[in-house]
């Protein structure tokens, strides 16, 4: 073999070895970044839930840290799921131990989906049950707040409970436009006093659901989901407008008192479905 041949032979081999070589970093690249993906994805499967972000109410006052209004407006603030609870322990009544709020103008609305705010949070309250009625000691007064509404949501998956909403200038809670879905209001007394048994009523209707809202739930299955709505000037539930559908109103007591034997009526009917709202389910319990 003369060196031509040598020559030509070891070139041979010496590419065979770079491929070879190069093959085997390529396989072990893709083995490392397998390795890589896989952890990740089991980090992201392992990773806990976000935490709600809760805002709790400590005093009756209008505005400032701990008001109603400040947590409001910190959960509108704050993306994702929020809860409102409340501890007052001063400014409340001291034979009932109800606390009661006085805007002195319209509350922020809700806007950012996902909060609740949980009246049944403050010490000795309780949503009802089969056998006792509930005992609701947040009370919203809108006796000073002007022409507004009590609460009113322009977002999805809210939930408002064990609140009493009256004296309001207009509705006591009002759900409107498309971006409104999947809210549920449950376990208030919406006109009422706060033990259920004197009209309070808001001056427009008690809850109103409009302008596209869809999905929306207003009671439920079970004592505890129960409103009361009642004593309000127009309509108990209104709910209006083209493309308004497929809410539900089930198993409260409208134009009664909270143990529904008396009556505390809604001035102008009960529910009131009008103006192109279509598939929206009343009764049941």
């Amino acid at each position: 073999m003369n060196a031509k041949q040598k020559t030509s032979i070891r070139r041979m081999f010496s590419i065979r070895r770079m491929f070879s070589i190069r093959r085997m970093f390529s396989i072990r690249n893709i083995f490392k970044l397998s390795l890589i993906f896989i952890s990740i994805l089991a980090l992201i499967a392992v990773r806990p839930a976000r935490a709600d972000t809760v805002y709790t109410v400590i005093n009756t006052d209008d505005s400032g840290v701990g008001s109603l209004r400040w947590a409001i407006v910190a959960a509108n603030d704050s993306p994702g799921a929020d809860t409102i609870t409340f501890n007052i322990t001063s400014g409340c009544a001291i034979d009932t131990g109800i606390c009661t709020l006085w805007p002195g103008s319209p509350l922020p609305e809700l806007t950012d989906d996902g909060t609740t705010i949980d009246g049944y949070t403050q010490s000795g309250a309780a949503a009802a049950t089969a056998d006792t009625g509930a005992v609701i000691l947040i009370q919203i007064s809108g006796s000073m707040a002007g022409a507004a509404n009590g609460l009113t949501i322009s977002s999805a998956n809210n939930v408002i409970r064990g609140l009493a909403i009256n004296g309001f200038e207009r509705d006591g809670i009002t759900i409107g436009f498309s971006e409104a879905t999947g809210n549920v209001i449950s376990g208030n007394y919406i006109g009422t006093d706060a033990g259920g048994t004197a009209d309070l009523g808001n001056d427009w209707s008690g809850v109103c659901i409009y302008n596209g809202a869809q999905q929306n739930i207003i009671g439920g299955s079970t004592p505890g989901e129960r409103n009361i709505i009642s004593g309000n000037t127009v309509i108990g539930v209104e709910i209006y407008s083209v493309g308004t559908n497929n809410n539900t109103v089930s198993g409260n007591y409208i134009g009664t008192n909270a143990n529904g034997t008396a009556d505390l009526g809604n001035d102008s009917g009960g529910v009131y479905i009008h103006t192109g709202a279509q598939q929206n389910i009343i009764g049941g319990s």
